[in-house]
């Protein structure tokens, strides 16, 4: 994408559902303008690129 120099696509209406242990700070919102969600698109590209070569 011209935007950000990277293949992925998107929009900031995709949605996520996280599991919580009722512990540390509350998330109501986690789009792709936030710390936290910006954290989860790392996770996710990270595990894609290892998944996709076979590592764990």
């Amino acid at each position: 994408m011209p935007a950000t120099k990277t293949i992925a696509t998107g929009t900031s209406t995709d949605s996520i559902s996280v599991a919580a242990s009722q512990q540390g700070p509350l998330y109501e919102y986690a789009g792709s303008m936030t710390a936290l969600g910006q954290a989860v698109a790392k996770l996710v590209k990270i595990s894609l690129e290892q998944g996709l070569k076979g590592k764990r």
